[in-house]
């Protein structure tokens, strides 16, 4: 995931207003205003933060991430945060062919999980990430003061709250 710097001096009123009023409405079309916003308080026009507010809107989980970059210095932590527990979770295991310990997916993603989560939160069909036999997500901790509901929220500014916690996301074969 290809984080910004930003400098503390960057972000002005101005700035924190535009990214905070873009993640209440979850509406991220306002970013190329962003970009005259943080060119104004001081960032050098040749910037790739100038050039990634430029392009618009690319999806949910760039956005928001890259808003919350902008925003604040914690949410390069919530990156890694989630990233720490989706290396708990591990990869998808095979379905009982072959070896059991058999890994058929790419470990998984801070896009895949936080696009997957918000999709669930906020989708009458949902989403779930099929895992096999892979069942490490069960005995983790999805309550609402888990460090990956921490760093959902400080990444995408989204406070809903599923039935069953993150870990509905994820499925076995049984």
């Amino acid at each position: 995931m290809n984080l910004p710097e930003i400098k503390p001096e960057w972000r002005t009123t101005t700035v924190t207003e535009l990214c905070r009023s873009m993640r209440e409405a979850q509406d991220y079309s306002a970013l190329p205003i962003l970009a005259d916003a943080l060119q104004d308080a001081g960032c050098p026009e040749d910037s790739d933060v100038l050039d990634r507010c430029r392009l618009g809107s690319v999806s949910y989980v760039d956005d928001s991430v890259f808003v919350a970059c902008v925003m604040c210095d914690e949410a390069r932590s919530a990156v890694n945060d989630i990233a720490s527990v989706l290396a708990d979770v591990g990869s998808p295991h095979s379905y009982g062919w072959g070896d059991d310990d058999e890994r058929v997916g790419d470990p998984l993603t801070v896009e895949e999980v936080v696009q997957t989560m918000h999709e669930s939160l906020h989708s009458r069909m949902g989403g779930y990430i099929q895992m096999g036999q892979n069942e490490s997500y069960k005995g983790m901790d999805w309550n609402e003061d888990s460090a990956f509901w921490k760093a959902y929220r400080l990444l995408t500014g989204d406070n809903a709250q599923g039935t069953y916690g993150p870990g509905c996301i994820f499925s076995c074969s049984c």
